[in-house]
C-alpha cells in the first residue's frame, strides 16, 4: 500500500501565526492559487481519496474530486489536533506561556490543554487509521491521497516509526507538502518520495 499525506492549503491564520487546531481559518488567496495549482499538476497515479472533516481539507480534497472524480472518504481521525484554549491564539505567546522549549519530548507528548487533545492522542487517532486501511482488503495493493493537517502528517509519521520523538517536534510539514509512504507486507512503513 502506498499513502501521499498532503497538507492543506495556507490559511488567513497560518499567515498571522495563530494556532487552528479544530477551529476554521479561511484559506488565503494565496492558499487558493497554490492549492489549484497543485492539483492541476498533479500526476501521481492514486486510487482512493481521503480528507479529514474541516474546510481547510476539504477544499482541497474537493479540488481533487472536480479534477480526478474520485470520491472523498472523510475521516476524522486525519484532523488536526485539538488545542483546547489556546485555538485562536498566537503560536509564539503560546510557546512561551506554556515553556514547551523546557519540557522533555516525553512530556510534550503527554501534555494536554484545556479542553483540548494531548500529541499521543492524534498519534493514537492516526495509527488506528494506518492500522484500518493496511487491515481493509478494499485497500491492499492501493494508492491512497489523504489530506490533513501538519501536525496529524507528524503524528502518522510517529505512528509509522519514520521519525524519532524528538524529529516530531522539530519538523515543520509545509502548507501542501505531499509525503508519499510506502508499506510492506509486514506493515513497516517507509518514506519513499517528499
Amino acid at each position: 500500500m502506498q499513502i501521499t499525506f498532503i497538507r492543506h492549503p495556507q490559511t488567513e491564520w497560518n499567515i498571522l501565526n495563530l494556532l487552528q487546531g479544530s477551529k476554521e481559518g479561511p484559506i488565503s488567496a494565496q492558499g487558493q492559487h497554490d492549492a489549484i495549482a497543485l492539483v492541476e499538476g498533479f500526476r501521481e497515479d492514486f486510487d482512493i481519496l481521503f480528507s479529514a472533516n474541516n474546510s481547510r481539507c476539504l477544499y482541497l480534497a474537493n479540488l481533487f474530486f472536480i479534477r480526478f472524480d474520485k470520491q472523498i472518504i472523510i475521516d476524522d481521525r486525519l484532523n488536526e489536533r485539538s488545542f483546547g484554549i489556546y485555538e485562536g491564539k498566537n503560536t509564539s505567546e503560546i510557546a512561551s506561556e506554556v515553556g514547551w522549549k523546557k519540557l522533555t519530548p516525553i512530556e510534550r507528548i503527554s501534555r494536554k490543554p484545556n479542553g483540548g487533545e494531548s500529541m499521543q492522542d492524534v498519534v493514537n487517532k492516526m495509527s488506528s487509521f494506518l492500522s484500518d486501511v493496511l487491515k481493509n482488503p478494499c485497500f491492499t495493493n492501493k494508492k491512497l491521497v489523504c489530506i490533513s493537517s501538519g501536525g496529524a502528517i507528524k503524528a502518522a509519521m510517529y505512528g509509522m516509526r519514520c521519525i524519532s520523538i524528538e524529529k516530531l517536534f522539530e519538523i515543520k510539514i509545509r502548507n501542501l507538502q505531499k509525503l508519499t509512504f510506502q508499506s510492506d507486507r509486514n506493515g513497516v512503513w517507509k518514506l519513499i518520495k517528499e
